[in-house]
């Protein structure tokens, strides 16, 4: 008898054991998975602040108001070349692309965006 509730007592551990072992490596992959976002919530949050810090250096304030100097068509190469300009006797008029297209001085027309190489001026 005494040797039949060992037994017993022995299986009942060990189903113990099992579930806490299951219990365990559940929690393991639970603790895994959350470390993993939370590196990646930082790697993104850090990605956000270098991207910003690059746009804000090359575009920061209002961009320099456009000033007619000869007759024509002129892209605006502050606003990404969405919007250009026809100048007529020192007169502006302005204009705007539509979605996905940008404006060609080239061809003095609005072109699908992949067709334009619109640099961001530098400051000389």
């Amino acid at each position: 008898m005494v040797n039949a509730i060992g037994t017993g007592i022995s299986s009942f551990l060990k189903k113990k054991k099992r579930r806490f072992n299951f219990l365990y490596s559940s929690l393991s992959v639970l603790l895994t998975s959350i470390q993993k976002m939370a590196r990646l919530s930082v790697i993104l949050f850090v990605s956000v602040l270098v991207v910003s810090a690059l746009a804000n250096g090359r575009g920061q304030g209002q961009p320099p108001t456009f000033v007619c100097q000869e007759d024509g068509y002129f892209a605006d190469f502050y606003r990404s070349c969405v919007v250009y300009y026809r100048c007529e006797g020192g007169v502006k008029q302005t204009f705007g692309c539509p979605d996905g297209q940008l404006f060609d001085e080239g061809k003095a027309a609005c072109v699908p965006q992949e067709n334009v190489l619109c640099p961001y001026p530098t400051s000389s």
